[in-house]
């Protein structure tokens, strides 16, 4: 027997059903004058008739289905059961297609143990910067306005910033907290244009958003036009916002003056340089944390040769990795090495020297290194690059990521991981890394051997 339309048997089974057969009742049905829809929608719905009495429908995308659910479903299943023999209810199926969430371009702060308030030390001469920066954290709600952090290399600016970091992340786990360095918003001006919108969701999504170096930005006006952007959206929030900066912003330097007013218009702490006293509390705590077992007068000599926090923990670094790679047997002259380490400051190769010394180590090209080619070689050689790179440097997984063809954050996390866990069981890769790190001295005329 037909039904009024003319199109099913009663006696037909439903698994014989064809969604042509379907869609055709259901488009002459559903016109224009009907619903505000076109008829055409129904072409993109999956129709399929189930043995236990059930009609499956599966829609191509999430809005579709709530946009169905909205308008049509009340008088669509009124008609399916009152014209079409056999279904007793619906089963209501998305096939949105599902794409692994992207990575997201900025890392959240995940919390730093190595740079807490109660690592910090300070006497008198910040005490009240220090304060100022902890009252702010204890507020109920955060000013409109930003705290910029000033003062000379290695006063503990980063050290401070990201002090504040961990505290936001305690008062709101929910929330992401951005700790950035100017090279993480420098790898925005690499990114695609759709990329570079969620850059830009991303830093205004943020629940606190603190940035060390700003005054690199100078560097780049559309960089500055972008967090200019951003800060609006986080003050108009009141979000948390914090950044440090090398002395002051110059008034005659390359810095947009709406950003520039921006920056100087909030609260603005001055960190002076450390003294002695403080130095050399700095050398014991490190020394000891670095298990360099320094005497009470290599610590002063540190104290007295290196003004800075900066200056020691580089000095300390190297003795950290001079002492690797001497023999266990041959403790290395530390007295020698304070004395030679501090003449001149020597800086490591950058990351793109290291770069060439490892590519011309494992007889590859740097563009071999920086490609996305799997040979294992090619592989082995692109980890220990970073992992010296981190290693010398400290600089952000990032930045890494970056100059190396644009990898993630992720990646070069693993690769550096990977040397680092691979040189316990394998000799020959441990001293092939220790190798170039002898190479990379001398490269730089720091070797201290």
């Amino acid at each position: 027997m037909m039904d009024a339309f003319g199109f099913f048997n009663s006696s037909a089974p439903m698994t014989d059903w064809n969604q042509r057969t379907l869609r055709q009742i259901i488009q002459a049905h559903f016109q224009p004058s009907h619903t505000q829809a076109n008829p055409s929608w129904v072409n993109s719905v999956c129709f399929e008739a189930q043995s236990d009495g059930t009609l499956m429908i599966q829609f191509p995308h999430t809005y579709f289905q709530d946009w169905f659910r909205q308008y049509l479903q009340k008088d669509f299943e009124a008609f399916i059961l009152d014209h079409v023999p056999g279904i007793s209810g619906f089963v209501y199926h998305n096939q949105t297609h599902q794409h692994q969430p992207k990575e997201r371009l900025f890392q959240p702060f995940q919390g730093d143990d190595g740079h807490t308030f109660q690592g910090f030390l300070y006497n008198d001469k910040n005490r009240d910067q220090v304060l100022t920066a902890k009252a702010l954290l204890n507020q109920s709600r955060w000013p409109t306005t930003p705290l910029l952090i000033c003062g000379p290399r290695g006063c503990g600016k980063t050290h401070l910033l990201l002090a504040m970091a961990n505290s936001l992340l305690d008062e709101d786990t929910s929330g992401i907290v951005l700790a950035l360095t100017c090279d993480d918003l420098f790898s925005i001006s690499s990114l695609r244009a759709e990329d570079k919108e969620r850059a830009r969701n991303e830093l205004c999504m943020a629940q606190a958003l603190l940035v060390d170096d700003v005054q690199r930005i100078e560097k780049s006006r559309t960089l500055q036009d972008e967090l200019l952007l951003v800060y609006d959206v986080l003050e108009e929030t009141g979000m948390p916002m914090v950044f440090t900066c090398l002395h002051k912003i110059p008034e005659d330097g390359e810095m947009i003056p709406k950003l520039r007013s921006r920056l100087e218009g909030g609260i603005i702490v001055h960190l002076k340089s450390p003294d002695l006293d403080i130095r050399g509390r700095f050398v014991q705590q490190e020394s000891e944390h670095r298990g360099l077992n320094l005497s009470e007068g290599e610590q002063l000599a540190l104290a007295r040769q290196c003004t800075d926090f900066q200056s020691i923990t580089q000095v300390l670094l190297r003795l950290v990795a001079q002492h690797d790679l001497r023999s266990s047997t041959h403790r290395p002259d530390i007295s020698q090495l304070i004395d030679q380490a501090g003449t001149g400051k020597p800086q490591p190769l950058s990351c793109e020297e290291i770069m060439s010394q490892v590519a011309t180590h494992f007889s590859l090209t740097v563009e071999e290194l920086t490609s996305h080619r799997r040979q294992q070689k090619i592989v082995l050689a692109r980890q220990v690059a970073i992992f010296i790179c981190r290693f010398l440097h400290n600089a952000s997984f990032t930045h890494i990521g970056s100059l190396f063809g644009g990898r993630n954050h992720s990646s070069i996390i693993y690769a550096f991981k990977r040397i680092q866990s691979l040189q316990k069981d394998r000799p020959e890769l441990k001293s092939q890394v220790q190798t170039l790190l002898k190479q990379c001295a001398e490269k730089s005329k720091e070797s201290l051997l």
